[in-house]
């Protein structure tokens, strides 16, 4: 039986007509198929006669600092709270947030580390006064976990990226607030919020975990005056929300410490429009 590259052709329209599949899922099944080709049966793949879709791509929905204060600060479950705050004030993604172990909190340095990570690239980030705070607050209330930080049905696992999407999206919905919540939501807030308070794009993508600049560039898009009011109808309004978000103290130098050190320096001439500074972050 010889498959060729009309059978996989019409196997890509199936999935996209009938199954209603996404593009980026779509292109994980023409990838997996080209894996397939290539490396086991040794074939030549022409991308030519499959090529991968074009994927639509939306801005994320990004909530003003009183709108992420609202919605941590009003979570009656603290281990929901902890999670929610460490992913806001660190700008982690939920995966990595759900295998943090107690040894990566590292208090005296006001730094996270963070392993596992979707790159396989391991980096360390920021830790709040506030953040700190509630974690510590979150491991005396909740059996004082040794391994996994937020363990799950059992101490020996950690908890789920999906359990964590569930409550998220359930709470931001009782408070209303605008549609398309999930915990990435919180990871796009830290980098615009970051971006609002002048700390530089080079910094940022190292915080991010981003490999290629060009990830974090797309948060230069919630620049200028139409951002800071966008869910609230207000459009152009001058409203400062200086200091409404406790849990994101990067401004305030929560990263001076004995072994880090913070240089606030030059603006970028690249970007002359926006007030922006030089952040380094040096482990030793």
């Amino acid at each position: 039986m010889t498959i060729t590259y009309a059978d996989i052709r019409r196997f890509i329209f199936h999935l996209k007509d009938r199954e209603n599949k996404k593009a980026s899922t779509i292109n994980v099944y023409t990838a997996t198929i080209r894996f397939f080709f290539e490396y086991t049966l040794g074939y030549v793949w022409d991308p030519k006669k499959v090529p991968k879709m074009k994927r639509d791509r939306q801005l994320p929905v990004i909530l003003t600092r009183e709108q992420v204060n609202l919605l941590i600060d009003s979570m009656d479950n603290y281990k929901h709270k902890a999670i929610t705050a460490t992913m806001y004030s660190s700008g982690m993604r939920v995966s990595e947030v759900c295998h943090l172990r107690y040894k990566d909190v590292r208090r005296k340095q006001k730094m996270i580390y963070v392993s596992r990570t979707k790159n396989r690239w391991d980096r360390y980030t920021i830790l709040s006064e506030k953040n700190l705070d509630i974690l510590t607050e979150y491991w005396y209330r909740c059996n004082r976990p040794r391994e996994w930080l937020f363990p799950g049905m059992t101490m020996d696992k950690p908890l789920s990226s999906r359990t964590v999407e569930q409550f998220i999206r359930k709470h931001a919905k009782s408070l209303e607030l605008p549609k398309g919540i999930t915990p990435h939501t919180m990871r796009h807030c830290f980098a615009c919020h970051a971006l609002e308070d002048g700390v530089s794009h080079t910094f940022i993508q190292q915080l991010l975990g981003h490999r290629s600049a060009s990830s974090t560039d797309v948060y230069y898009l919630y620049q200028g005056d139409g951002y800071r009011n966008r869910n609230t109808g207000k459009q152009g309004a001058d409203t400062d929300l200086t200091g409404a978000a406790p849990y994101f103290l990067m401004e305030k130098g929560s990263l001076i410490e004995n072994d880090i050190s913070l240089t606030v320096l030059r603006p970028d001439p690249a970007f002359p429009h926006l007030k922006y500074r030089s952040y380094t972050l040096r482990i030793h």
